[in-house]
């Protein structure tokens, strides 16, 4: 666990253990023109009975915004893609509210 200086966050999972930026960044080539492009977020929560996991998603765009400890391969997002990938990815977190609601 690791805290982010400057936020509220004072308990982060950091995947680097302690050895980098407790903040992951996954990027990813989008060709010009390409459908059916899917992201998907999957957020795993344990330990109690409390849906209290939480991800912060930003930067969907066309540029890194820097500082994160790199989470995978290199890859690019065009600005038009990652605006559908971000309805995208809200449609489903709103889907798995919705089914722990019910």
């Amino acid at each position: 666990m690791s805290g982010i200086p400057g936020t509220e966050l004072d308990g982060v999972l950091d995947p680097t253990s302690g050895g980098g930026n407790p903040i992951m960044e996954f990027k990813g080539i989008v060709g010009a023109g390409s459908t059916g492009n899917t992201l998907t977020f999957i957020i795993a929560d344990s330990g109690d009975g409390a849906y209290d996991a939480t991800a912060y998603i930003e930067g969907l765009g066309s540029s890194s915004p820097g500082g994160g400890t790199p989470g995978g391969d290199e890859l690019t997002i065009s600005a038009p893609a990652s605006l559908s990938i971000f309805a995208i990815a809200l449609l489903a977190m709103s889907q798995i509210r919705r089914r722990r609601i019910i």
